[in-house]
């Protein structure tokens, strides 16, 4: 079975142990919770003095193709006073000193009425398949704390990284659940949702061989493995789209997490299995779900198509207007695991020749 128990015991004991103690007020009374607009300029001002505060040893990713996120290294380059930190030489040699704000890309997210920036820096893009927002991914991945959350008189000498994580996955699992950002959420399962707003920036590793499109990886004879090529990234969550007010205290995974932190992911992706939210046959990413603007809704009926199981409103299913067949039931099309379950999409059926195919066209 694919799934790996890493997924309940890491990830799952982490949201377990959020959710099991998060209520309306999650240990603080209504009142004290801070209004999350005010909150939100006050992480946006200390991300970036975070993002000033810092590079990484970037030189080593782009002449290794195996290397992972457990090899990033972040180092500080201002002091308390804002003045420059000079690199050690060995810094030097693995760093071009740039901040992080040379390289950082972000996406605007609205949530709980807000408009919020989650960051992002490509490491490594990788040179696999593309993946989805609903994807389940194969992943690994650790969060640490930026500076000391939960102050309201926070300076920029304090925007710094956690000497220890709240998680640390350590080895590859199974993400599974990704949804769309969605503010009805709880926070604890919202953030896991901007994590995958910024996964889906990335590729998996390239497969092995066309014969094999799910396998990424190769095991040698000693046991040890090898992956190569895949995507490897930081992002940085505001507390708004983190845990917000929740605590992690007596955190099992790791260490403490107070209330209004935000967040620092490293990560690395591997591999990713199709998702078809809508079960209508046609995946997720060939729907558009990636796109932040523009999202399809051919009908207009209000229901992106991803999410949408008759996209032409013509009241014959979506399912029922295309063709699927299992081009080779020897091989795991979907990376599911299972071999001959897989049905892949032949080119679409346009009855009447109008370059419509049959499942957006609501005369077919």
């Amino acid at each position: 079975m694919k799934r790996s128990l890493l997924l309940i015991t890491i990830l799952g004991g982490l949201l377990c142990f959020l959710s099991c103690n998060n209520d309306d007020s999650d240990g603080l009374e209504n009142s004290s919770i801070r209004e999350r607009g005010p909150q939100n300029i006050l992480d946006a001002n200390y991300l970036s003095d975070f993002l000033d505060n810092y590079t990484y040893n970037n030189i080593p990713f782009e002449q290794d193709n195996t290397l992972d996120h457990k090899s990033i290294e972040f180092y500080r380059i201002k002091d308390d006073n804002g003045n420059p930190i000079i690199l050690t030489e060995q810094q030097q040699s693995v760093s071009n000193g740039e901040n992080l704000r040379n390289s950082v890309l972000s996406i605007d997210v609205n949530a709980f009425d807000v408009n919020y920036k989650l960051y992002y820096i490509v490491v490594r893009q990788g040179k696999g398949k593309e993946v989805a927002i609903s994807d389940d991914i194969l992943t690994s991945f650790k969060g640490a704390a930026i500076g000391e959350a939960g102050s309201l008189n926070q300076t920029p000498s304090q925007a710094l990284i956690s000497e220890t994580p709240f998680i640390d996955t350590d080895d590859r699992f199974w993400l599974t659940g990704f949804r769309e950002l969605d503010p009805s959420l709880n926070r604890a399962d919202l953030s896991v949702d901007g994590f995958a707003q910024i996964q889906a920036k990335f590729k998996t590793a390239p497969p092995i061989n066309p014969e094999q499109p799910c396998r990424v990886i190769t095991t040698n004879d000693n046991g040890s493995v090898v992956l190569s090529d895949f995507g490897v990234g930081i992002m940085i969550i505001p507390s708004g789209l983190a845990f917000y007010q929740i605590s992690l205290e007596n955190n099992p995974l790791g260490a403490s997490l107070n209330p209004y932190s935000n967040i620092l992911y490293t990560f690395s992706l591997y591999n990713n299995e199709l998702n078809d939210l809508d079960n209508d046959g046609i995946p997720d990413l060939a729907e558009g779900i990636n796109q932040s603007e523009n999202i399809i809704d051919t009908d207009g009926d209000g229901i992106v198509n991803h999410l949408d199981a008759d996209d032409d409103n013509d009241g014959r299913l979506t399912i029922n207007e295309i063709e699927r067949t299992d081009l080779n039931p020897s091989v795991d099309y979907n990376c599911d695991g299972v071999i001959n379950n897989d049905l892949q999409l032949v080119p679409f059926k346009d009855t009447n020749g109008n370059q419509i195919p049959n499942y957006l066209d609501p005369t077919e």
